[in-house]
């Protein structure tokens, strides 16, 4: 009889534990990840300018209110390019850039698992670039660097799908206003 109701004791405490850690493990945070500009960055494909690169992660934090969020996210590049003109001209091009982003999102559930939402962002956005070119008729070496760094912001829509209650679909887009200092400079040695 004691056996039995060690073993009962054991279950419901082993129970009761399980019962909260599930509620602990239950949180306001949300993982995001900017898939498409995966697949369009191993396609070879490169957003023209910083500015319109979409933000490859977003961590958001659901507040008390379920109805909003605060937002934070970024993206960044690295790219390398080699060129061969004919023989004639050799050009190596490095570019190093980063965004990250600030902002909140107010919600409305629509039913049958949708959801749209709607709020402000507010991003930095920092850019370097270089292109060494070496023509081998004239015997020079041609250098351009520019930097951009700035500010921007606006507002952003999104509407996501949640496909169970760990896994959420979404897509989002954003009108931003940007301000941009960009520094250009050339040296010729020949």
């Amino acid at each position: 009889m004691k056996n039995a109701i060690l073993i009962i004791t054991t279950l419901i405490a082993t129970f009761s534990a399980q019962a909260q850690r599930d509620t602990a493990l239950k949180s306001n945070w949300e993982l995001g990840m900017n898939l498409s500009q995966l697949i369009s960055t191993v396609a070879g494909n490169k957003p023209t300018n910083i500015v319109d690169m979409p933000y490859t992660f977003i961590l958001k934090y659901r507040t008390k209110n379920p109805n909003g969020a605060f937002r934070i996210g970024g993206s960044s590049t690295i790219f390398h390019k080699e060129d061969n003109s004919g023989g004639q001209t050799f050009r190596v091009t490095d570019e190093r850039a980063y965004s990250p982003m600030l902002g909140f999102e107010w919600r409305r559930n629509l039913g049958n698992r949708f959801v749209v939402y709607g709020g402000v962002d507010a991003r930095y956005i920092s850019k370097e670039e270089q292109t060494v070119s070496t023509d081998f008729v004239i015997g020079g070496t041609n250098t351009i660097k520019g930097t951009y760094n700035g500010w921007g912001g606006g507002p952003m829509y999104g509407i996501m799908w949640n496909l169970n209650k760990h896994i959420s679909l979404f897509t989002e887009g954003y009108l931003a206003g940007n301000w941009i200092r960009h520094h250009r400079t050339e040296t010729f040695v020949g």
